[in-house]
């Protein structure tokens, strides 16, 4: 997963609309009864867990992704698929939050009350039968770059899609550049033009993919065939 933004030293931290300040503050309140919440961000509450291969996109990247899948959406649902940078850019704006779901594995997202569920890319089985094809919009993270977690996150994205023929639903999966054949054969997707950067610069180079041709994200790239 790869959650929040680390805003340059020479900025201002951000302040969050009071309603979510307010939300934020009553969660931590019903974990932690000793502890004040009293001007509490959600840069407070979470750190990246490289253990869990966690790497936070940068403020950029996350805003132009949760505006994306907002637009896509429509007022429909979207599942944030080890992505909580963007879960993060989504929940403070100023919108209705009910159809916004982040699926983690790290359970310190559990804050987020009704709007986390926990999950395990390698246990899709797992996953509640209520969320199964009920999605609008899925946007997807996958934590490791291998062969083995791409494809295993491929089959819960596939189980969580809406079965809509007429309008089918859209996928951005962000990951390495190293993944773009296997992006390809096992959704269909392509890269765009869209680079999605992270706040702590990894070295590996990043694409963002979708299954749409994206105006916001930029044409699709040449694929890998077409280069040659």
């Amino acid at each position: 997963g790869k959650f929040g933004s680390k805003m340059d030293e020479h900025d201002d931290r951000p302040e969050l609309p009071a309603d979510t300040q307010a939300l934020l503050a009553q969660f931590l309140q019903a974990k932690q009864k000793q502890q004040s919440a009293e001007n509490v961000t959600i840069d407070d509450l979470f750190s990246e867990d490289w253990g869990l291969s966690q790497f936070w996109y940068d403020k950029h990247t996350s805003e132009i992704l949760a505006d994306e899948v907002l637009d896509l959406a429509n007022g429909g649902r979207i599942a944030c698929l080890s992505a909580p940078s963007v879960f993060r850019a989504l929940f403070e704006k100023q919108v209705d939050h009910s159809n916004h779901l982040l699926f983690e594995y790290d359970d310190r997202f559990a804050a987020f009350g009704k709007s986390f569920v926990h999950y395990d890319y390698n246990a899709p089985k797992e996953i509640p039968a209520e969320y199964h094809h009920s999605f609008d919009v899925i946007i997807a993270d996958p934590p490791f770059l291998s062969e083995e977690c791409l494809l295993k996150t491929s089959l819960i994205v596939r189980l969580l899609s809406k079965k809509d023929a007429t309008n089918p639903p859209k996928i951005i999966l962000c990951t390495g550049a190293v993944q773009e054949e296997l992006a390809y054969r096992v959704m269909r997707l392509r890269p765009v033009q869209f680079k999605p950067a992270h706040a702590g610069k990894l070295g590996n180079q990043f694409l963002c993919y979708t299954n749409y041709e994206a105006a916001r994200l930029g044409s699709w790239e040449p694929q890998q065939t077409e280069k040659q």
